[in-house]
């Protein structure tokens, strides 16, 4: 592998001196960059993951109602049946949302699949409630102010897979998120 680092000399504006001919100002010193490559990183997952989730979104699900919307990403070489799984926003109840386990409805995942789950709230009194494009509801929305959103497996052995987010800009951003939370 080549050297990949690049140098760069900047001035920030909070170390300039009183004393330059021209504004009064004067260089008080430098400071040097060093950018350098990291060695790989390898995720070792023996399960699924949200990868990325949006809460207090524009996104419409196939109703035109705006929903909050999770994605699972399967990264392992196997298939995973979700039907045993939950998705919750509450530490305090890791069952809140299961995945169904009805023969109509998919919730598998291939391997280096995703899925799409809508945090909407939405039931219509129906579980599981499933919109016209096919896309799974969950009976629970995300708060744009910050929660976790956790991914259990009903096991009694794996611990939740959690994500965390602070405060989210309103309607702005896509949230993603790493293996570490």
């Amino acid at each position: 592998m080549g050297n990949f680092s690049k140098r760069f000399s900047w001035v920030p504006a909070t170390s300039y001196g009183r004393n330059s001919t021209a504004t009064g100002l004067k260089p008080a010193h430098c400071h040097r960059l060093l950018f350098e490559p990291l060695e790989p990183r390898l995720l070792l997952a023996s399960g699924p993951l949200i990868t990325e989730f949006m809460a207090d979104t524009t996104a419409t699900d196939a109703n035109g109602d705006d929903s909050d919307w999770i994605e699972i990403h399967n990264p392992t070489d196997q298939t995973i049946e979700l039907e045993d799984w939950y998705l919750s926003d509450k530490t305090g109840e890791l069952d809140k949302w299961q995945f169904p386990d009805n023969p109509g409805i998919d919730t598998t995942l291939s391997p280096g699949e995703y899925m799409l789950v809508y945090a909407s709230g939405k039931s219509d009194g129906v579980y599981p409630y499933v919109d016209t494009s096919g896309y799974l509801h969950t009976n629970f929305k995300l708060s744009a102010d910050g929660e976790n959103v956790l991914l259990v497996e009903d096991d009694g052995a794996t611990p939740p897979r959690p994500s965390r987010w602070g405060t989210a800009p309103p309607r702005s951003a896509t949230w993603a998120t790493s293996p570490c939370g």
